[in-house]
């Protein structure tokens, strides 16, 4: 026993002595597996720290994710709404222009009717200094010559031309403020041409009849003395045996 126990002492320390150049480089193994031990514990701190600071971002982009889709799905119906209010105003400009062309169209028709009044007005005219104009002749050559004037036609004439004149003015009129309405409301479709019924206080139909009478009974008066003094005016020829105080049959 004695005998084993010392050939395995030997048997150890031989062994040994064949480790010991190998002790150094198991030492400095072991020192490199501490640090690396130690780095790996420092590197997991930093990952977890990396991790948390990953999923603190995720979250916030996470949220912000969810406003800008809210953003955006604003904006797209923002769009859609702007979309409908270019087809509206699309549609409400050729409403606008439309109405312009056919309101250009009934004023055109409007001022042709109101140039044909006013030839009509200058054709009264010219009938009022046609029939004024044999009342020259005769008061000129009353005193020259006998005279084949007839006067109660000229003087019917005289009488029925202010009518004539203040209907085709009243006609005239209306005609130019349908006009200047529309002209107006050509240029401003906005313009509500029922609202400027309330700008023609104290301009009423009743008011400018009341005028035009008032201007007939004037022009009435001025008619009666014409004719007064007309018929004072002796249209026969003076000779010897008549004299300008004496009144003939034409009276």
């Amino acid at each position: 026993i004695v005998n084993r126990i010392h050939l395995r002492n030997e048997a150890k320390t031989v062994t040994l002595e064949r480790l010991v150049p190998h002790l150094g480089t198991l030492e400095a193994t072991r020192n490199q597996l501490h640090e690396a031990k130690e780095l790996a514990r420092k590197n997991e701190h930093d990952l977890r720290d990396r991790i948390a600071e990953l999923q603190e971002s995720n979250f916030e982009l996470s949220g912000s994710s969810k406003v800008q889709a809210a953003k955006i799905s604003q904006l797209e119906k923002q769009i859609q709404i702007l979309e409908n209010d270019k087809a509206e105003l699309a549609r409400q400009r050729d409403l606008a222009l439309k109405e312009v062309e056919d309101r250009k169209i009934k004023s055109q028709a409007q001022f042709d009717i109101l140039i044909g009044k006013i030839k009509k007005l200058e054709g009264a005219r010219d009938e009022i200094a046609n029939a004024a104009a044999p009342i020259a002749q005769a008061m000129f050559f009353n005193n020259h010559g006998p005279s084949a004037l007839d006067a109660s036609e000229i003087f019917d004439k005289l009488r029925v031309a202010p009518d004539t004149y203040f209907k085709s003015i009243k006609e005239a009129g209306s005609i130019g403020a349908s006009l200047a309405l529309a002209m107006t409301k050509s240029l401003y479709p906005r313009v509500d041409v029922d609202a400027i019924d309330g700008f023609a206080d104290g301009t009423s139909e009743e008011a400018a009849l009341d005028l035009i009478s008032d201007a007939q009974k004037s022009t009435d008066k001025i008619a009666v003395d014409v004719v007064e003094r007309f018929q004072d005016t002796d249209l026969q020829p003076t000779g010897p045996d008549n004299s300008n105080d004496e009144k003939t049959d034409t009276d």
